[in-house]
């Protein structure tokens, strides 16, 4: 089946299900750094609270990670430029492993879009 397909597919399983958990992780030019994990409703709005916080006017890019059902759920890419991308994961649909790399690959390209060094530089 289509790429595009199976992230359609993927995203319409999980998009209307509530959230179990979730990560939220700044990109930080391809280091992965984690800032703030949550597993319910009430510690979720201190993590967006930080990422309200940390747009200070710096190029970033944050990865939030939420957890729909066991391994189902939702990647979404926020940039400091108003940017968002968005990428669902189920299994025998479209793997979490696919879905991540499709996400690493956005957070590089707007990386570089932004101008930040690659790390082998």
């Amino acid at each position: 089946m289509p790429k595009f397909i199976r992230q359609w597919r993927a995203y319409y399983r999980v998009w209307h299900l509530n959230e179990l958990a979730g990560v939220l992780v700044d990109y930080n030019n391809g280091r992965w750094e984690e800032l703030h994990r949550w597993k319910d409703r009430s510690t979720r709005i201190d993590g967006m609270q930080i990422v309200e916080n940390l747009r200070n006017g710096r190029d970033a890019i944050y990865v939030i990670m939420l957890v729909t059902r066991k391994e189902e759920g939702l990647f979404i890419v926020l940039t400091s430029r108003r940017e968002s991308y968005k990428r669902a994961f189920a299994p025998t649909i479209y793997d979490i492993d696919e879905a991540f790399k499709d996400v690493a690959v956005y957070c590089r390209r707007k990386a570089d879009e932004m101008g930040f060094r690659r790390l082998e530089q």
